[in-house]
């Protein structure tokens, strides 16, 4: 499938254009009417994102998905669906490095911010809830 190519209703050319062109939360946090339109345009932003990824994992495009799931997490820091995405794809590519590095930052990042622990699952692989995803028998983050 190339990039011009539509798939639903995502046209990957233009989303990748979207994506270059974006630069962040452009008045979310400012109290007049435009905030509420800034905090709609970073949400429809963020599913952009995630049917980009999407598109980019059924396609086995490794770099683009990575990438898309970075900006992804970066827009939502306290996002564990946003970890529990990226950690599935550096398993998934066997970077287990990456994984623990991005699971510890995350940690860090709640216990910080928000005095928080990430939720059970951004721990254990989805397909068996009893192994952590980092593959070791017995896991230092369970």
């Amino acid at each position: 499938m190339n990039k011009k190519e539509q798939t639903g209703k995502l046209d990957i050319e233009r989303a990748e254009a979207l994506l270059q062109d974006y630069r962040g939360e452009f008045m979310a946090t400012m109290a007049y009417p435009i905030a509420s339109k800034a905090n709609l345009m970073n949400k429809l932003f963020t599913q952009l994102l995630k049917e980009l990824a999407h598109y980019y994992e059924q396609v086995q495009d490794v770099k683009n998905l990575e990438r898309s799931l970075l900006i992804d997490l970066k827009l939502n820091q306290y996002s564990d669906q946003a970890v529990q995405q990226l950690i599935k794809h550096y398993a998934n590519i066997g970077n287990r490095a990456e994984a623990i590095k991005i699971y510890r930052s995350f940690k860090r990042t709640l216990l910080s911010k928000l005095n928080v622990l990430p939720m059970k699952e951004t721990t254990t692989k989805s397909d068996d809830k009893k192994a952590c995803w980092c593959r070791k028998p017995a896991c230092f983050y369970s």
